[in-house]
């Protein structure tokens, strides 16, 4: 018969003899080396610091002039898109049904997408597509680029991309509009604090004003009003972004984008684009 080594039953026993008090402490439990100072006492180990939490992320900002051409079903996308204020609107020369339009809308910042919603006017007949329609928006930022993907009336667009334009990084300045410009036809005139008066030859009368909104940024905060006439435009508060295109100092423009409600129309938004000219 073998014989059984009884410390492989028995739980581990250590024994510690505490120097001159007779004492003697016993411990059942794994034993640990502590570390030991040159006095003779022990370092007791340090706690493992607990993992910081992982910050959330930067809240993405869409500020801007973006410059949108990307192909949606085979339709080449051109578009401005103006952002800003948690105002979005676009000016699209074709858009994913292959037709002019102009976008206009709200959008808010939820950590590092932006949603929002809006409507789109044709601004001439598209084939099988409604004139007027309404859309969400989800986008993003991914390397300085923008991706926008639109719900275009329950049909979802593919996600397209977009850059920001060199002229956002312009300076933006109220001297630069102060004057006189061509409105097509009719004289828009800018005074320096930026409000602006014009008589339409058709009895129309438009006042309003230009706001700086980042004085390092090419985009300015744009509201008027048509009054004294029966146009569909009268009496709506129109409000938007604009932005001054000098890339050609030979046609120097500044266009802008608005929007407002149509109390007519039981306060449907209406949106609408200009594109004056000095004089």
């Amino acid at each position: 018969m073998g014989t059984i080594n009884v410390k492989a039953l028995l739980p581990l026993t250590i024994l510690l003899l505490l120097s001159g008090c007779g004492i003697t402490e016993t411990s059942t439990g794994p034993y640990t080396p502590q570390a030991t100072t040159p006095g003779g006492g022990s370092t007791p180990t340090p706690p493992t610091p607990p993992t910081p939490p992982t910050p959330p992320p930067a809240a993405v900002n869409p500020a801007g002039i973006w410059d949108l051409t990307d192909t949606v079903n085979g339709n080449p996308v051109s578009e401005v898109a103006l952002i800003a204020n948690g105002m979005y609107f676009a000016l699209a020369a074709t858009d994913q049904f292959g037709c002019p339009d102009i976008t206009g809308g709200n959008y808010t910042i939820s950590g590092a997408t932006f949603t929002g919603s809006g409507v789109t006017a044709m601004l001439v007949a598209c084939p099988n597509q409604p004139n007027y329609f309404s859309w969400t928006l989800t986008g993003y930022l991914t390397n300085g680029a923008l991706n926008l993907s639109f719900d275009d009336a329950g049909t979802l667009t593919p996600t397209m991309g977009a850059t920001l334009s060199a002229l956002y990084n312009e300076p933006s300045s109220l001297a630069k509009l102060a004057g006189n410009w061509n409105d097509n036809g009719n004289t828009l005139t800018v005074d320096p604090d930026g409000t602006f008066f014009e008589q339409q030859g058709s009895g129309c009368v438009v006042n309003g004003a230009y706001t700086i909104l980042n004085p390092a940024h090419n985009l300015y905060g744009v509201s008027f009003e048509f009054s004294n006439c029966t146009s569909s435009l009268a009496g709506i508060p129109f409000t938007g972004l604009g932005y001054l295109d000098d890339s050609n100092p030979n046609t120097l423009h500044f266009l802008e984008d608005v929007s407002g409600p149509d109390a007519a129309e039981g306060g449907a938004i209406m949106v609408v684009f200009d594109n004056i000219t000095p004089q």
